[in-house]
C-alpha cells in the first residue's frame, strides 16, 4: 500500500544509511531497509530497534534495476535514499529510472564534497567528484531539480578506521600526508540530515554540503585516538608511490588507489581540501538540518572506541 511518507533507504548496513533509515523513522516515516541479502546483520541496529522502528527489509541490489524497481512497487514507497555505485556502467541511469517507474517522488543521494558546478565541466580523471556527478546528472535529467537532493559530505571520520583500522590495533601507522588537513564529519550527522530531509519533505534545498565541526590534521586526528586509547602509536610518513601500494593491499582498484594518493599528496602541499568558506556553510547546515551542533571528530572517537580495539 503506498504512502506518502514512505522511505526506502538502500544500504541500511552501511553508517550512513542506518543512520538515515533511524532519523526518518524517529519522525513518524515508513522506512523499509533495501539490501541485497535481506538476511544480513545491520550492524547498529538491533532486532529489538528494527522491530520497536517498524522497519521492514526488502530485497534489492541498486546494481539490479530490476530488483529496484520490484522493491520500490512492493514497498509502495515514495521516497528513496541511495549512494554511488561504480560498478553501475551507465553511471545509474537504469537505477534511477526504475526508481522513477517504480513510484518514488523524491530522492537524496549520497554525494562528495568533491562535486562542484557546473557538473559538466569535471574531467573524468577525477574520478571520485565525476563518477558522483555524472550521477547527479541522471538525477537532473529523470528528477528534474525540484526532485531530489545531493548531499556532499567532506571527510569522512570513519576514514581513519577504513585506512588505520588494522594499523591502530597493531600501533604502528604509516601516513601519507600526515599534515593534510580533515573536517571529519560523522556517519551520524550525514544520515540524520538525509533522513530528516527525506521524512520531512524539503524540497527547498538542492545540493547540501556537510563538514565536521574543527579541521584536524591526519596526525592530530591520530593523536586523538591514540590519547583516547591510552597507547602510543609508532608513525611513520610514506610517499605516494608507498600509500598507492598502501591502498591496493586493502582491495581498491588501482585507478581509485592512484587518485587518492595523487590527491592527498595534493591536499597535503596546500594542508586544506576545501575552502575555508565551504567548510563553514557545511557546518551550518548540519545543525540547519538537524537542530544540533556536527559532532566533533574527539566525540566520535570516544563514542565509537571499540572501533579501534
Amino acid at each position: 500500500m503506498s504512502n506518502s511518507n514512505s522511505i526506502i533507504i538502500f544500504g541500511p548496513t552501511g553508517n550512513v544509511g542506518r543512520n538515515a533509515a533511524i532519523a526518518a523513522g524517529k519522525l513518524g516515516a515508513k522506512v523499509f531497509l533495501a539490501m541485497r541479502d535481506p538476511k544480513k546483520t545491520i550492524p547498529g541496529l538491533s532486532e529489538s530497534e528494527e522491530k520497536s522502528g517498524g522497519f521492514e527489509r526488502v530485497q534489492a541490489d541498486l546494481t539490479d534495476s530490476e530488483s529496484v524497481k520490484k522493491a520500490v512497487k512492493e514497498t509502495g514507497a515514495k521516497k528513496a535514499f541511495f549512494y554511488l555505485m561504480h560498478a553501475a556502467g551507465d553511471h545509474m541511469r537504469g537505477t534511477i529510472q526504475a526508481l522513477k517507474e517504480g513510484g518514488v517522488e523524491f530522492v537524496v543521494f549520497l554525494s562528495s564534497y568533491t562535486v562542484k558546478e557546473p557538473l559538466e565541466d569535471i574531467p573524468q580523471q577525477d574520478i571520485i567528484p565525476y563518477g558522483h556527478a555524472q550521477v547527479e546528472l541522471q538525477l537532473l535529467d529523470i528528477y528534474g531539480k525540484e526532485n531530489f537532493v545531493a548531499i556532499r559530505p567532506g571527510g569522512f571520520a570513519t576514514n581513519i578506521q577504513m585506512w588505520h583500522g588494522d594499523e591502530i590495533q597493531k600501533g604502528s601507522l604509516k601516513i601519507q600526508a600526515p599534515d593534510a588537513e580533515f573536517d571529519g564529519i560523522t556517519a551520524e550527522d550525514m544520515g540524520e540530515v538525509a533522513g530528516n530531509i527525506l521524512a520531512k519533505d524539503q524540497k527547498d534545498v538542492h545540493a547540501v554540503y556537510l563538514f565536521g565541526p574543527k579541521m584536524l590534521s591526519r596526525i592530530e586526528q591520530v593523536r586523538i585516538v591514540e590519547k583516547a586509547l591510552g597507547k602510543k602509536f609508532e608513525i611513520t610518513e610514506i610517499g605516494e608511490e608507498e600509500a598507492v601500494q598502501q591502498y591496493l593491499t586493502k582491495g581498491i582498484p588501482a585507478p581509485f588507489a592512484e587518485y587518492l594518493a595523487g590527491k592527498m599528496a595534493e591536499i597535503g602541499d596546500s594542508k586544506a581540501s576545501f575552502a575555508v568558506k565551504d567548510w563553514e556553510e557545511g557546518v551550518k547546515n548540519v545543525e540547519r538540518f538537524t537542530g544540533h551542533p556536527a559532532i566533533g571528530f574527539e566525540e566520535w572517537v570516544g563514542r565509537n572506541l571499540d572501533r579501534f580495539k
